[in-house]
């Protein structure tokens, strides 16, 4: 069987569940998202190996067979909107952008610092996706500039770069210098800096964004389910299409799972209390 059969009963789940099924939580509106990838280690076989490639270990280490899987997640309603498994040195942002095909305009999605990337900016901006990404700190001028001016928020304008500028032509992306919006998150031991097209101060004031992008860590926990409960690094086959079949199927596996606890959660809003 294709593993793209799964890839497409998810896709029919997923467009089920939100047009029949008012009781999934928002954010503000927003379905609120996040997109991030993990390492998957695959058994070292043939094929395999050949098609996922090869992770080295340290010198005391011996290497191994590894992936790289990749998910759209609805974080407060436990959902992978969609997820790929790919080679092991896949680019993240390029994973990224494929699932940002499956996205929709009342999508607020989280990213961490690995996403930060003018290109993707673009992206967003003109398929009118929200998003809220971490900012690498000690690289970016502008970034530096803001934590050093001791302002809680700021809206700057980021330039594209040639290498930025060659990365957007390519995929057909706007090359105008985008304003967006930094916020200043003050960690015990370091600042975090937030990077946000939410450009509204007044509906979406400093003090949320803390507690928004700590809602990004959903995507984390449903990494450790998959990982220790549903078991996804154990595979059922010695070829690289059995790890794509066992993959996407068990993401429609987990998303049933989600669907059962909403309509449990359904059920009980609706249930009368007895006692009173």
């Amino acid at each position: 069987m294709s593993p793209t059969a799964f890839v497409d009963l998810n896709h029919q789940l997923i467009d089920d569940i939100y047009k029949n099924n008012s009781y999934y939580k928002t954010w503000k509106g927003f379905r609120l998202c996040a997109i991030d990838g993990t390492s998957i280690r695959l058994p070292n076989e043939p094929d395999i190996t050949h098609y996922f490639g090869i992770q080295k270990g340290r010198p005391d280490q011996v290497s191994c067979a590894m992936g790289m899987a990749s998910v759209f997640y609805d974080v407060l309603n436990h959902i992978a909107i969609d997820s790929s498994v790919n080679p092991n040195h896949t680019s993240e942002r390029d994973c990224a952008a494929e699932h940002l095909a499956h996205a929709g305009e009342n999508d607020l999605i989280l990213y961490d610092r690995g996403y930060t990337a003018f290109w993707l900016y673009a992206y967003h901006i003109k398929h009118h996706h929200a998003f809220c990404m971490r900012a690498k700190t000690h690289r970016d001028s502008l970034i530096k500039a803001f934590i050093n001016s001791g302002k809680k928020q700021a809206i700057v304008t980021f330039e594209p770069n040639k290498c930025s500028i060659k990365t957007c032509k390519d995929r057909g992306l706007p090359t105008t210098p985008i304003r967006l919006r930094l916020v200043r998150v003050d960690l015990p031991n370091e600042v975090e800096v937030l990077i946000t097209n939410l450009l509204d101060t007044n509906k979406y004031r400093v003090g949320l964004f803390k507690s928004l992008y700590y809602l990004r860590w959903g995507i984390e926990e449903n990494y450790k389910r998959l990982k220790q409960w549903v078991e996804v690094e154990n595979f059922s086959g010695k070829s690289a299409l059995s790890v794509k079949q066992d993959f996407y199927a068990k993401i429609v596996a987990m998303n049933l799972t989600a669907l059962m606890a909403m309509a449990a959660q359904k059920t009980s809003i609706k249930k009368p209390n007895i006692e009173n």
